[in-house]
């Protein structure tokens, strides 16, 4: 009624917008490599609450601040923004809209497996920090031999 567009449209309509905006904003920073870290960690981790552009938006906001470094520093800091809680941001095509704004209880979730990510990182144990809340532990191959 009176002209107003619903909110799902809004959003579809936004998604050219948000490419446009990456596409720019993301290569500037070098963010690319980065979000791809992060989509691959956040899914991992089942942490689905976490919206794909507003990692896109997280990432370019925390590496602008950071500016260059090698790519486990930079995914690092990300995981440290993460591990804050403060990852909630401004959609910067519309700026009245919030991203990642999660539930309390989301927002423990996303914490707590960026801390548990971080400590594993800096033990040198990258693999694990990927493992997500399903890894066993201890994989072994077909042979019995452990493989992490």
């Amino acid at each position: 009624p009176g002209g107003s567009i619903p909110s799902k449209h809004r959003h579809a309509a936004d998604g050219p917008k948000h490419v446009r905006w990456f596409q720019q904003a993301g290569y500037e920073t070098g963010a690319p490599d980065v979000v791809r870290l992060t989509k691959s960690w956040r899914n991992e981790h089942g942490l689905s609450k976490l919206s794909s552009f507003g990692l896109e938006v997280l990432t370019v906001n925390v590496l602008r601040e950071l500016g260059s470094g090698p790519l486990d520093q930079r995914f690092n800091a990300v995981l440290e923004r993460l591990a804050s809680g403060e990852f909630a941001v401004n959609d910067p095509v519309r700026s009245s809209n919030w991203i990642n704004q999660l539930a309390p209880h989301e927002v423990q979730r996303v914490m707590q497996a960026a801390k548990e990510s971080l400590a594993y990182m800096r033990k040198g144990q990258m693999s694990h920090a990927f493992a997500g809340t399903s890894y066993p532990g201890s994989v072994r191959g077909l042979s019995g031999t452990p493989l992490a």
